[in-house]
């Protein structure tokens, strides 16, 4: 079977990347593909996808596939993803995007859908964006932000891993929203087949079932 390499965007070796890569095996071994994986930053990984030079991106939220309207994309919603609030010190008076933008916040760089719904905080230069998580959770640990804007699985990932005691969270999420799948302008054919084996594994509860297996 050939084989399709795909780019991911978070943290190696952490659960959610273990889920992400099990599900695309799954995926795409229902259409005779192979899949191989390789870990980059979010920018590099969408360049890299551009220029044919990796076959897909499993991990685009919804908000961001219009940036993009000549790639080939799984219709079928890949994961939810939820974002939470990260914090030192601070607190909010309520728990809004429009409250957070009168803060200093650090966003993980590629990740535009925090950009989109804080436009003024972009504007004004009051949200830094920065490469790793590891790096934005310093910020805020060191109190150079208030505020750290983060996908919520990976981020409580690396404070359990890096033992930080110090930082907490705020006890619901801020918002989540749908990711997607994206692949290369040459597999343009293979996005409906791929997008109908993924609606078939939700039908059939073997979709749920690889989710369980990484709670």
């Amino acid at each position: 079977n050939p084989t399709l390499k795909f780019g991911l965007t978070i943290p190696k070796g952490s659960i959610d990347a273990a889920k992400t890569e099990k599900l695309v095996t799954t995926i795409f071994s229902k259409l005779n593909y192979n899949c191989s994986f390789q870990y980059f930053p979010v920018e590099r990984c969408t360049q890299m996808l551009l220029a044919e030079k990796i076959d897909g991106l499993p991990g685009k939220p919804v908000e961001e596939l219009v940036n993009f309207p000549n790639i080939p994309v799984v219709k079928e919603s890949f994961l939810e993803i939820p974002f939470n609030v990260y914090y030192k010190n601070k607190t909010l008076k309520t728990l809004s995007w429009s409250e957070l933008e009168k803060y200093k916040c650090v966003n993980i760089i590629g990740v535009k859908f925090v950009n989109q719904k804080m436009p003024n905080a972009t504007q004004k230069g009051n949200l830094y964006d920065v490469a790793t998580y590891k790096q934005a959770l310093k910020m805020v640990e060191v109190e150079r932000v208030d505020f750290a804007i983060l996908i919520e699985p990976i981020a409580d990932n690396i404070i359990k891993k890096e033992k930080i005691v110090n930082i907490k969270k705020i006890n619901k999420t801020l918002s989540s929203t749908s990711i997607y799948i994206l692949l290369s302008k040459k597999h343009i054919n293979l996005a409906p087949k791929a997008s109908e084996v993924l609606k078939q594994m939700k039908k059939d509860g073997s979709y749920y079932k690889i989710l369980d297996e990484f709670k």
